[in-house]
């Protein structure tokens, strides 16, 4: 591959995943050079907020390791510093961790502009090249094309997953799969981590049904392009 600027490959832990409510705890960064150079770049940030245990769970940073650390605002410059001039990449960026990143530098006034970069995202391009159809998940299971029925390699796919993730029952599959915050099907409403159902979508993204007006609920329920079970659960939580 022909590299004529530096790359930076961004990831960002936080408090949690709302991003409008959570703040960044800790900014990860590594920055490549067209020669291969590489300089690694790990800060730790004092959020503000506590974090939350279910985030702490998944990137092992408390509210004690922050409590010394600089705040957002005072690493912004060395932040615009270390991105200057460079494309910008990461899993997923686009939709958390760029936006996490431009949500910081609002809160303090400034702007991170992201039409000032190249920004390539992996998950699009694993998305693009690596597809997750039946076929592809048959041939990755047994090894072959798939020449069957949809059932039938459902039928395979199920033995060849029991048999290499050593299953002992329904039961423990479901309790390797689930989501104990999704509420409904869909995934447009969900158990935020004080278990207060929210939505997941839209300009109310993240808030509590009970700060929601509750004519808009209506809406979602008798009027809304919602799946009918997404509607079903919505009406046993707000009547």
């Amino acid at each position: 591959m022909n590299v004529t600027k530096p790359i930076v490959f961004l990831d960002v832990d936080t408090t949690g995943l709302s991003l409008k409510e959570d703040r960044i705890v800790r900014v990860n960064l590594i920055k490549r050079y067209p020669n291969g150079k590489e300089i690694r770049g790990i800060k730790l940030v004092n959020p503000g907020i506590p974090i939350s245990q279910e985030a702490t769970k998944i990137h092992g940073i408390s509210d004690e390791d922050v409590k010394d650390a600089p705040k957002f605002v005072d690493i912004i410059d060395a932040l615009k510093s270390f991105f200057e001039g460079s494309d910008i990449v990461g899993y997923n960026i686009e939709r958390f961790d760029l936006q996490m990143l431009i949500e910081a530098f609002d809160r303090e006034n400034n702007i991170f502009n992201t039409t000032e970069y190249t920004i390539i995202d992996l998950y699009k391009v694993f998305s693009k090249f690596e597809t997750r159809t039946l076929s592809d998940a048959y041939k990755l299971y047994s090894g072959k094309e798939k020449e069957c029925s949809d059932e039938e390699a459902m039928l395979t796919i199920f033995d060849l997953q029991n048999e290499k993730y050593s299953f002992d029952n329904i039961e423990n599959i479901v309790d390797k799969i689930k989501d104990d915050k999704q509420i409904d099907l869909a995934g447009k409403l969900r158990l935020n981590e004080n278990g207060i159902a929210t939505l997941t979508f839209g300009k109310h993204r993240g808030k509590p049904l009970t700060s929601i007006d509750k004519s808009y609920l209506k809406w979602m329920v008798n009027v809304g392009d919602f799946p009918t079970e997404t509607k079903d659960r919505l009406k046993e939580l707000v009547e």
